[in-house]
């Protein structure tokens, strides 16, 4: 073979070689790409599981104590539940404080912000829903304080502490409602599904506590066949079995106020639980076009 021959032979060979070469580090960046996509998806769904499998044992239980305190057959006492909730209070605001404080010191915490979550009419309604239930805790403050040498302090603990759980988580979903999160993935879905789940429970309570009100037999107090549950609910929470007095006169006026406030508490808690479920959805998301967040 010449050496004229050889030349174009050898230009061939080079060139295969570099296509070959070119091929391979395109086809690398794509199996970079997939695996993370796939890495990505997988620590979603551990996160979402992780939330759901959180928010699921925490209503479970809380039916199971709201349940129990309206039969008679269980003993489980108005205070018990009360204790229940102000632990969910206590963590689901510790969680809540961290997320304000993270997000103000953080950059790139949230990226970006999905404009359609937490519209000004559902914010708004949260903001008033929210004064009403400040000022029905305020009530029940007076009315247990009345009765508090011989009924359990819980019931006073109970308002005090859902009166600085209301402002927080108020500020709380006013201000993020529109947040996608993109760090701290799956600690956040653990807290907003912590924050969903609370109230929750609450709204269970309060529903609870409306209707066996509403269902109360004055003209049968001794009829343990009709009142069963209802007569637990009289000696528990209205103090109407004639043991218990109120210190002041006012008791009687707060009473029947915080009564009539239950539905703007029960109302609060359907709110801040489609905001939080909203926010659980937008985390990870990616939202173009989008306003960034400095």
């Amino acid at each position: 073979m010449t050496a004229k021959d050889r030349e174009p032979e050898e230009a061939h060979l080079s060139n295969n070689i570099k296509a070959a070469d070119a091929a391979t580090s395109e086809s690398k960046p794509e199996m970079d790409t997939s695996s993370t996509e796939v890495a990505r998806d997988r620590g979603r769904n551990w996160g979402w599981m992780l939330s759901a499998f959180i928010c699921l044992n925490i209503l479970i239980l809380g039916c199971a104590f709201v349940g129990g305190g309206t039969s008679s057959n269980v003993k489980i006492s108005t205070p018990v539940l009360q204790i229940f909730i102000i632990f969910l209070f206590l963590l689901t605001s510790i969680w809540m404080v961290y997320y304000i404080i993270y997000n103000y010191r953080g950059e790139n915490a949230v990226v970006f912000k999905d404009r359609h979550a937490g519209p000004i009419w559902l914010r708004g309604g949260l903001l008033l829903f929210g004064i009403l239930s400040l000022i029905m805790d305020i009530f029940k403050i007076a009315t247990y304080v009345g009765y508090l040498h011989c009924d359990s302090a819980v019931k006073v603990a109970f308002p005090v502490m859902q009166l600085f759980f209301v402002p927080l988580q108020t500020y709380f979903l006013w201000m993020h409602s529109k947040d996608c999160v993109q760090v701290q993935k799956n600690l956040t879905r653990c807290g907003l599904m912590l924050t969903l789940s609370t109230n929750l429970v609450v709204w269970m309570t309060e529903v609870t506590e409306e209707s066996l009100h509403q269902t109360i037999f004055p003209e049968f107090p001794n009829n343990v066949t009709n009142l069963s549950g209802r007569e637990l609910y009289i000696r528990t929470a209205s103090y109407d079995d004639g043991h218990c007095k109120c210190i002041h006169t006012s008791c009687d006026i707060s009473k029947d106020a915080y009564y009539y406030l239950y539905p703007f508490n029960i109302e609060y808690s359907l709110f801040a639980t489609v905001m939080a479920f909203v926010m659980w959805k937008n985390v990870g998301r990616v939202v173009f076009g989008s306003s960034h967040h400095h």
